[in-house]
């Protein structure tokens, strides 16, 4: 016998998977990073998704599930949101620390 909950037959809420919301997390800070320094963003996400053994192409589908569960796009964001807060999300570790580029130097 399944134990449910107080709202009845209504099934379990499942947690974002733990991968998925430390590449979700690694991309943000990837995407901040290429913001600071110039580098291209477009590299710097694919190291990121790289170093998680995914690609645009696995991020997409995930993306366009999320499309279709509002309330499990809400929940990873959370997710990836506390991740990023509590300052556990790693940067790319291939990715060396770039200088960031005084204002008004080319």
């Amino acid at each position: 016998m399944a134990l449910s909950g107080c709202g009845g037959d209504e099934p379990p809420v499942a947690e974002p998977d733990p991968l998925l919301v430390a590449a979700l997390a690694d991309l943000h800070l990837a995407d901040a990073r290429a913001d600071l320094t110039g580098t291209a963003r477009d590299s710097l996400r694919a190291l990121a998704l790289a170093r998680h053994g995914l690609s645009t192409a696995d991020l997409a589908e995930v993306l366009d599930g999320l499309v279709r569960d509002p309330e499990g796009a809400t929940r990873l964001y959370d997710r990836v949101s506390e991740r990023l807060a509590a300052g556990t999300a790693a940067p790319p570790r291939s990715v060396p620390s770039l200088p960031v580029k005084p204002e008004g130097a080319e």
